[in-house]
């Protein structure tokens, strides 16, 4: 039996020992920190073997720097796909042998240092047809799934336009067997892995690499940034020894595998292979010099893709999917005057240069990215550098994608900035002479029936007046008489603003100034506007005359009044009447009414602006339409006829206004260099009294009448006839007797003017009054220097019938 003093005192001894042990060692009196990592079978860098655990040379230095660390890992084994899921989900800590890809690094935690640099190679079965990059075009390639080898080749084949079916396995050894047998026409494994297994299968390696990476170790982003720190260091501290640790299970596990992986029949072999490898040489060299020479075909084809761009006589610009400007031709630069470094995406210049519609725009473009669309065209309105307004067609389309799998569009526009002017002032200048071909074609409307109008008041008038003469002032017919008479004579003042807007009115054209002619009519345009609204004049001292009709005239500034009157209705305004003189020039004279080829030169003008309500767009467009009224209906030709005076006067108009801002109207007149004529005319003694036999020529019967009748007040004697031919026949029987002629101008048969031709044929020393509807200027225009005696603008009154003839016969 044992000393029991000496077993108490070895037990105390052992205490004693191991107490010390863990004084020093304070890591050991730690519980070991246990890490779950994940193991796949990756050889010779990290696999499972049945009996023996986790090995591998990723093994080996995790579990090195463990024990320097007092860690314990417990491994976990499974799919490179099954790792991956337990990574992300948290069910492991670390998982080794794994390729760095920013698309990773986004989720993980990488280890700063590599273990390894592998790559992919492609296996095909013997006497495969497949030897390079080309020939997997159509081809099945078996691949591991979710590996970076698969990725990388994808990307390549893409790059060079080959399609090819990629099968997915678990396994890289699921991968060469169905290679093996035919399941895929290749397989994609990792070098390091085929050089251990890869004898094993009746499959060859080809020529045909991808795909180098970095292997590391990671873990999931944030979660152990101490354990990745102490791998950093750990393994720093293995790779900057080259006698470390770390070396020494490289050598171990790349040249015991590789040893294996090799058959022995290839060292007999190494001769023939050396003779493959000066072949081989000699291809790539041969490759390279071909490279070379197509690389030269190439940029020189895109020098001269460059010029054409940069000489393209339109703008043309290349951008790529994200939006950067890859190429801007010189016209485009030159048409915008923007820089190519000032345009350094699409986006940009869009929301730079176009001032409308920019989402719409960069909807277009997002469409030809995603090849939505095969081309995009449309009109876009620009704004240079300089600040002009231009306006761009152009037209979109996709050109492939770059290398980096970018979408590539050329956009190519065309300045249609002046033919889209001009389409606008051709659309301009047709509504203007649609314009004025409706007021011509209304103002023959108008000028037909006011003739045939002024011909039954001239009726009215005349028996009116003939009853007031013979019935005595007391008689109880007198009082009616005269409100027929007046009633008449506002339908003639109608007649003549409908001839008036025809251009055909009454006119007595005088040399007038316009400012002595405002100054007689001040008392009627005060009586004429409302309470609230106050008359201001701006007289131009030393104003030209213009040649013009003064009641005409009347007429027309009567009628701006009394419009700027009611455009201000029962509030306080104000009415301005300015004359002035102004020197036009032919842009001046485009932007007015009546813009028939007025001449450049001296305008004499009056202008009647108002504080009223004003007139918006369509209101100004209509203006001058017959009975167009923003009143009440009813109102007459108003504003008509003052275009009908207006353009018989060689005028023109100006109209600004602006809803709730006011009314101006500027009337344009030639300027003339006569004096001005006095307006007071002499007075005719209303019981004049003729004598002999007078001519009178009418078709309207009832004209014809009241003409005798009225003719036979004054004295003469009347023979009548119903048309110029019949009048002729008459006046060639007693043309002795006759002392003048009253004669219409419109009649069937032979008219006025032929009929006066004839009389002159008979006697050159015939006295010819023409009666007419129209104005005494169409008239007297169409007997100029032909000897007409007088005109009578119907309807016309006894007194006026008297002051003419009294003229014309004087005492004879």
């Amino acid at each position: 039996m044992s000393n029991p003093r000496v077993c108490f005192c070895s037990g105390l001894f052992f205490l004693l020992c191991l107490w010390l042990f863990f004084l020093v060692n304070p890591a050991l009196a730690q519980k070991p920190r246990e890490l779950r990592v994940g193991v796949y079978n990756y050889e010779p860098l990290i696999f499972y073997s049945p009996g023996q655990g986790a090995q591998g040379l990723y093994i080996d230095i995790l579990e090195a720097v463990a024990d320097n660390n007092n860690w314990k890992l417990n491994y976990v084994y499974g799919t490179w796909d099954q790792c991956m899921q337990r990574l992300e989900s948290g069910e492991i800590d670390l998982l080794p042998n794994i390729a760095y890809t920013l698309e990773r690094a986004k989720k993980f935690e990488f280890t700063e240092q590599f273990m390894y640099l592998d790559w992919g190679i492609i296996y095909t079965p013997n006497k495969s047809s497949i030897h390079t990059l080309f020939d997997l075009q159509g081809k099945s390639i078996s691949v591991l799934k979710k590996s970076i080898y698969a990725e990388g080749l994808s990307k390549l084949l893409d790059q060079f336009d080959i399609q090819a079916n990629f099968i997915e396995l678990d396994q890289f050894s699921d991968v060469l067997a169905a290679t093996e047998s035919g399941k895929s026409d290749a397989g994609l494994v990792a070098q390091a892995f085929a050089l251990k297994t890869a004898g094993n299968y009746n499959i060859a390696p080809t020529d045909i690499y991808c795909s180098p990476v970095k292997i590391r170790v990671a873990a999931k982003k944030h979660r152990l940034p101490e354990v990745i720190a102490t791998l950093n260091h750990g393994f720093n501290i293995l790779k900057n020894d080259k006698s470390s640790y770390y070396y020494q299970r490289l050598h171990y596990w790349t040249s015991r595998y590789n040893q294996k992986a090799i058959p022995s029949w290839l060292y007999y072999s190494i001769i023939s292979g050396a003779i493959l490898v000066l072949l081989l040489v000699s291809f790539v060299v041969a490759l390279r010099k071909a490279v070379h020479l197509k690389t030269n075909e190439l940029r020189e084809s895109e020098k001269r893709l460059q010029r054409a761009i940069d000489n393209a006589p339109f703008p043309i610009m290349i951008h790529a999917e994200d939006g950067e400007v890859l190429q801007l031709s010189k016209a485009w630069c030159k048409l915008s005057g923007y820089r190519p470094d000032e345009i350094p995406t699409v986006k940009y210049w869009v929301r730079l240069a176009c001032s409308e519609n920019i989402d719409v725009i960069l909807k277009h473009i997002d469409r030809l990215y995603h090849a939505k669309s095969p081309q995009e065209n449309g009109e876009v309105r620009i704004t240079a550098k300089d600040g002009r307004q231009l306006i761009w067609d152009f037209s979109s389309a996709p050109l492939g994608k770059l290398l980096d799998n970018r979408q590539l569009v050329i956009t190519m526009a065309m300045d249609i900035t002046r033919r889209k002017q001009a389409q606008e002032n051709q659309l301009q200048l047709e509504q203007q002479m649609l314009h004025t071909q409706k007021l011509e074609s209304l103002g023959v409307l108008a000028g037909g029936i006011a003739h045939d109008f002024n011909n039954i008041l001239t009726s009215v008038l005349g028996h009116t007046e003939l009853a007031q003469r013979r019935l005595a002032n007391e008689s109880p017919a007198t009082r009616h008489l005269a409100q027929i008479k007046t009633a008449a004579s506002k339908a003639a003042d109608l007649a003549n603003q409908m001839l008036a807007y025809s251009g055909k009115g009454k006119f007595v054209v005088e040399p007038l100034d316009l400012n002595l002619l405002i100054e007689e009519m001040m008392h009627m345009l005060n009586v004429s506007i409302s309470k609230g609204t106050v008359l201001r004049y701006d007289f131009a001292q030393h104003l030209p005359t213009i040649e013009a009709d003064a009641t005409q005239i009347r007429q027309v500034i009567m009628n701006l009044v009394i419009n700027a009157s009611e455009a201000i209705g029962e509030k306080s305004g104000t009415i301005a009447i300015v004359t002035g003189v102004i020197d036009c020039n032919s842009d001046y004279l485009k932007d007015v009414w009546l813009d028939e080829g007025l001449p450049e030169g001296l305008y004499t003008f009056v202008e009647v602006a108002d504080t009223g309500c004003g007139m918006d767009q369509n209101t100004r467009t209509r203006i001058f339409d017959p009975f167009f009224s923003t009143k009440f209906t009813g109102r007459g030709l108003g504003m008509a006829a003052v275009i009908g005076i207006i353009r018989s006067h060689k005028g023109a108009i100006k109209v600004y206004s602006e809803v709730g801002k006011g009314t101006t109207i500027k009337i344009l007149f030639p300027s003339s260099t006569l004096p001005a004529a006095l307006f007071n005319k002499d007075q005719v003694e209303d019981n004049w009294q003729g004598d002999g036999t007078v001519l009178m020529v009418d078709d309207e019967e009832t004209v014809r009448g009241i003409g005798k009748s009225m003719l036979q007040e004054l004295g003469f004697d009347v023979i009548s006839a119903v048309d110029g031919k019949a009048a002729v026949s008459l006046y060639k029987e007693r043309k002795k007797d006759i002392k003048f002629v009253l004669m219409d101008l419109t009649m069937p048969h032979m008219n006025g003017e032929e009929a006066f031709r004839e009389l002159r044929m008979i006697n050159p020393q015939v006295k010819v009054i023409i009666a007419s509807g129209y104005n005494e200027q169409e008239v007297t225009r169409k007997f100029a220097g032909k000897g007409l005696s007088g005109f009578l603008q119907k309807p016309y009154e006894l007194s006026s019938l008297s002051r003419l003839v009294r003229q014309l016969v004087g005492n004879d």
